[in-house]
This record gives structure tokens, sequence and C-alpha cells, in this order.
């Protein structure tokens, strides 16, 4: 089979896309409900033309192309999460038509994560994992991907923002298949942690 290969974007700002739009994202929590509605709005649009452009321009495709797509979403250095086993930067792995899914991620959990950690930016590892296998292939990366992190880091949870295990195909994968699950080697300055007080709302699969 062939090697999985991944694509990385780094540092996207969500607080830099509302500034560009004239708001402060720190200030979201005091502003009017047709204010806030205004400001996420535009924040997601400028956010999601900032990734479009910026794949774009490092890989000379257009995200949109990539329709049986695989994702994994991840706080960048400093910050990373504090789970069961170990720390990772990861906070949720999908699969399907990556800019469609992210932008519906944004439309939901995912602004609101950003939010409350406004002071992170945020990567993005993607791959169009492609083998004689077809869109179980992708599917199986997900999974995979699900099941080691549920296994070694997340003491049988997923990333935060996941709640599906994804669906086994029994297929084997290619080389380099795991590499978000290894991290940049960076040691992070701060390991957070969600608290009960405030349930996450998990994202779709």
């Amino acid at each position: 089979m062939k090697p999985v290969k991944w694509w990385k974007l780094k540092d996207q700002s969500l607080g830099l896309a509302a500034r560009e739009a004239g708001y402060d994202l720190s200030m979201y929590p005091d502003y009017p409900p047709s204010v806030q509605q205004a400001l996420k709005a535009a924040a997601i649009k400028n956010v999601m033309a900032t990734i479009l452009d910026d794949f774009e321009w490092q890989y000379g495709r257009e995200l949109g192309s990539v329709k049986q797509g695989v994702y994994v979403i991840s706080l960048s250095n400093p910050f990373t999460i504090q789970y069961v086993q170990a720390t990772s930067d990861i906070i949720y792995i999908g699969r399907g038509n990556i800019s469609g899914r992210l932008k519906s991620h944004f439309e939901n959990s995912l602004f609101d994560v950003m939010m409350s950690l406004a002071g992170s930016n945020f990567s993005f590892y993607l791959s169009e994992p492609i083998d004689k296998d077809g869109e179980g292939y992708f599917k199986q990366l997900e999974f995979s991907l699900l099941a080691t992190f549920r296994n070694k880091i997340g003491g049988g949870k997923f990333p935060i923002l996941n709640k599906y295990a994804g669906s086994d195909q029994g297929l084997e994968l290619g080389v380099g298949w795991n590499k978000p699950l290894k991290g940049s080697g960076k040691r992070p300055t701060w390991a957070i942690a969600p608290t009960e007080k405030r349930p996450i709302k998990k994202l779709s699969n």
C-alpha cells in the first residue's frame, strides 16, 4: 500500500480573523447577541479564507478538491491538552470533505473552543490517503488514528471533541499514517484540561 502523506497548516488564529473583521474576540461575551452573531460569522469567514489560501499557496491545489480526506485539529505550541495517559495537542480527528467539514465545525463547537482559548493558535494535519481499497482506506486511517489515540494517550477516551470511534475497515495502512500522533517534538509550556462545569459539545464524525 502507498505511504500516507500529510499536509500541515500551522498557527491559524481565530483571534486574528476576528480582529481583521474589526472585532475583539476577548470581548465576545460582553457584546449583545446581534454583535456576537456578526462577530462569529465574520471570524469564521476570515479564518476559512486564510486556511484555504494558505493551503493553495503551500501545496498548489484547492482544499475543496479533497473530498475523501482525513484531518487532525491541534493546539499550537505552547499549549497542549492533559489527557489520562499523556499530553497531546490533538483536539479532534475527522474525515470527509475537509473544507466543508471545517466550516461546519467552526459553526458549531470549534468556534466556542477556540474562543475560550483565544490566546492560542491552532494547527491542522490534512491528508488525502489513496489506495486500491478506495474509500475504505481513508475511513481506516481515521479509525486507526482514533483507536491509537484512545489506547496510548486518552486512557480509553478520544480527543476532547470526538465522540465516535470511526469505522474499522480491516485494512493495513502505509508508512506515515500515524505522523500527527507523534507531535512536534517541542515541549509545550502549558498543559490544560476542560472542567466538568462547562461540558464541551462534541463534533459529529
